[in-house]
Parts: C-alpha cells; sequence; structure tokens
C-alpha cells in the first residue's frame, strides 16, 4: 500500500530508506507503508548493510533472545510482504537477505530520532545507535566548524 508522504528524495524511481526512528520506506515521492515488523526487517539489513544478513541475523535482531518458535517462518513471510509491498528492496544472497545496492539511506544527519527504533535491545543495535549518533555529533561539529570560519 502507497500514500503520499514527504520523502527525502524525490526522484521518481529513487527507493529510500530512513531508519531515524521507525523505519520509512519511499519510492519516488510515495511512501510505502509497512506493518510494524517489515519494518523491523528493513532497519535490520540497514543495520549490517553492506554484508548480507543471515535468517539467524534476523532473527535475534528482531526478537532478540526470546523468538517465538515461528520466528524464522515469520521472518520469511516478513521478507516476502516486503517483496510483494516494494519490489526491487530486498535481494537474496548465499547466505541470506541484503538491501538492494540501489537502496539509498537517508542521512543521519538530516533529522533526528532514535536510530533503529524498530529493532531489539541487542548489542548489536546498540552499537549501530551509537555509530548513528557519532555520525550526528561528527556533521554537527563539522557545520559548526565551517560556520565558524565564514
Amino acid at each position: 500500500m502507497e500514500v503520499s508522504g514527504s520523502p527525502p528524495h524525490t526522484e521518481s524511481s529513487a527507493i529510500t530508506l530512513d531508519v531515524r526512528g521507525p523505519a520509512r520506506l519511499w519510492r519516488g515521492g510515495t511512501e510505502i507503508v509497512l506493518r510494524p515488523r517489515e519494518r523491523a526487517v528493513l532497519a535490520a539489513l540497514a543495520l549490517v548493510r553492506p554484508r548480507p544478513a543471515t535468517p539467524d541475523d534476523l532473527v535475534d535482531l528482531l526478537w532478540e533472545h526470546r523468538p517465538p518458535p515461528t520466528a524464522r517462518k515469520s521472518m520469511h513471510n516478513h521478507v516476502a510482504r516486503l517483496r510483494q509491498a516494494a519490489d526491487g528492496v530486498i535481494v537474496t544472497s548465499a547466505t541470506g537477505y541484503e538491501l538492494a545496492p540501489h537502496v539509498t539511506l537517508v542521512p543521519w544527519a538530516d533529522g533526528d530520532g532514535e536510530p533503529y527504533a524498530d529493532l531489539a535491545d541487542t548489542p548489536e543495535v546498540a552499537i549501530g545507535r551509537a555509530r548513528a549518533l557519532a555520525a550526528v555529533e561528527a556533521a554537527e561539529d563539522a557545520a559548526l566548524e565551517q560556520a565558524v570560519r565564514a
């Protein structure tokens, strides 16, 4: 399902993913409405990018260490629904799933929100959040330094 949104990028064929808070996905100027676990799958793939996420990685990032007995099947169903809703966003590799190379991530410095908000609180997610916040600080420092020089 698609709705109008205010995408960070509006080229008609561009696919843009924002994980600065709950994940949001746009194709051109249209936001694609996602279910919570679908958002979490995209956030997990963005977190581990550029490497693929194995099915076990995705289960851990979506459910931490308390996955339901049907977690793996559920995760595969979420990936299948994402492929239906947003064709070309997820590709399969020899070891798992990954974001397609043409999917653009919104830069951390372009806004605020809790990075990877859709994911479980795992050590890997905590590291990803720390890296995102460090990138925001670095961008703010660079902008301040540039303003002082001007």
